[in-house]
């Protein structure tokens, strides 16, 4: 009977340090995954960190351009220049179009414009809305600058581009009546015709 009792206390004892090691590989296991998901937690977070950076930074280098082509232009009378694959205009990856609006158009005239038409491909409500209020502001005696370049999707910061901007939607080298123009981002560019007039700059998509 004594030899019996030792065996049970041996095999006891096996089985309490094999529920020990199981114990412990499973903690380790589910260490293991802790820090796992910790590491990848931490790496998407960089990654995503970075690639805000990099888009911003890039938006920056875009809202800079094209505030010196304007600028540089608007007074030189008959200057044109171009913009296109060899002379580049880059846009942010994150955004599909670009818009100008003529921040001097009337307010009946921007009823009919088709950023504020819901049938119309480039409808845009926000775009719509916010150029809706320059000619009240303007009755108000509110000045300005007004907002006259949206990238969509929306969430950048404001282009505001001091110089005034005239729209040449059909190409005729005269300002259009009702002043909109929206760009589709193409290869991380958009393409257009900038001419200066002296008192301001007339934007024209390429023909």
């Amino acid at each position: 009977m004594k030899k019996a009792s030792d065996n049970d206390k041996h095999y006891l004892a096996f089985l309490h340090g094999k529920k020990a090691m199981m114990v412990g590989q499973l903690f380790i296991y589910v260490l293991s995954l802790f820090v796992f998901a910790s590491v990848m937690l931490f790496g998407f977070n960089s990654i995503r960190s970075l690639m805000e950076k990099g888009e911003q930074t890039q938006f920056v280098k875009f809202k800079s351009d094209l505030e010196n082509e304007i600028r540089s232009i608007s007074s030189q009378y008959g200057d044109v220049k171009y913009f296109n694959s060899r002379n580049q205009m880059r846009i942010p990856g994150t955004f599909q179009k670009v818009c100008f609006i003529d921040t001097d158009t009337t307010e009946n005239l921007i009823q009919t414009a088709k950023i504020c038409s819901p049938q119309n491909l480039w409808y845009d409500p926000i775009i719509c809305d916010s150029w809706k209020t320059i000619p009240k502001q303007k009755q108000q005696r509110i000045s300005g600058p007004y907002q006259n370049v949206f990238l969509v999707p929306q969430g950048a910061s404001p282009v505001i581009l001091d110089e005034k901007i005239k729209i040449d939607g059909n190409n005729d080298g005269n300002p259009d009546q009702l002043g909109e123009l929206c760009l589709s981002v193409i290869q991380n560019r958009i393409d257009f015709r900038l001419e200066g007039k002296g008192t301001f700059v007339l934007i024209s998509p390429l023909q």
